[in-house]
């Protein structure tokens, strides 16, 4: 019931944020999500910066997979696409905004595991991902209207 709710949450506003330390149940809230997303008319793409330690428990749950960086990369620039192409649609059948109904498709929600890898100085994982701060700024910014949410998951804020 509540990771439905969540989901609820996530399209109407766009954006869903989950923190917590190790052990706190990221990772089980986070599955619970991809199962109530699988239930709904959604299109699920999920992103693990952590190299497959922390969705990949639940990667069977997603419709799209990625944890190594530029498979993460590909599979953000493939959301931004279906975002942009989305936007461009609702614009050209004289729409405002998605809505979840046959005319306007399957919501697309990106899940991001370990948000936090994008922004350290010392990894030499981040400069790989850089491509996909923008998405995410952009998707943040002009996801909902679209019907394109993201779930961000850290345990550093």
């Amino acid at each position: 019931m509540n990771a439905v709710l969540v989901v609820v949450v996530v399209l109407l506003v766009g954006l869903g944020l989950v923190v917590g330390g190790t052990g706190a149940g990221k990772g089980i809230l986070t599955r619970l999500l991809a199962a109530a997303y699988a239930l709904g008319p959604f299109y699920t793409i999920a992103i693990d910066m952590k190299g497959g330690q922390g969705l990949g428990a639940g990667r069977g749950l997603y419709d799209h997979y990625a944890s190594e960086p530029e498979a993460i990369v590909h599979a953000a620039l493939v959301w931004e696409e279906a975002r942009n192409y989305r936007m461009r649609r609702l614009a050209a059948a004289g729409l405002e905004a998605w809505s979840p109904n046959p005319q306007c498709g399957p919501g697309i929600v990106l899940v991001a595991d370990e948000t936090f890898r994008l922004t350290l100085d010392n990894d030499p994982v981040t400069p790989l991902l850089a491509p996909v701060i923008p998405v995410i700024v952009a998707g943040a910014a002009q996801g909902r209207s679209s019907g394109c949410g993201i779930v961000a998951i850290t345990q550093t804020p």
